[in-house]
């Protein structure tokens, strides 16, 4: 159970943009706007929990760094220290460490576009 728990955690379900309302009227105004973000989009990654109950991580696109750990079960990750160090001392830890599986093909995963741009500015 142990080991299910230490390999199922950082598996990403969801990753939202908050984008601006100009970009929800169609895909290819999201993707224009994903290709050029005008500032650090705001992204809410969502994974499940040990007890399968999800946990939605709040995220700048430019916390995120690319990553190889967990045996490579572990793609993207970001420092928690300062978010941990205000929370409670019986509130779960903050998410730090994700894997997003790399979708292709997709009109509706996104995420490929905002990654790519974030990688190739090398912020």
């Amino acid at each position: 159970m142990v080991l299910v728990a230490y390999i199922t955690s950082p598996f990403v379900t969801f990753v939202k943009v908050r984008a601006p309302p100009f970009t929800r009227q169609s895909t290819e105004a999201m993707k224009r706007y994903l290709q050029n973000p005008a500032n650090d989009p705001l992204l809410e990654i969502n994974t499940m929990s040990f007890i399968a109950k999800p946990r939605t991580s709040l995220v700048r696109l430019s916390e995120l760094k690319p990553v190889n750990k967990r045996f490579g079960l572990v793609n993207v990750a970001r420092d928690t220290a300062a978010e941990n160090a205000k929370r409670k001392w019986y509130m779960f830890r903050a998410v730090g460490n994700f894997y997003i599986p790399p979708q292709q093909g997709s009109e509706r995963y996104l995420w490929p576009l905002l990654w790519e741009k974030r990688l190739t500015r090398g912020q």
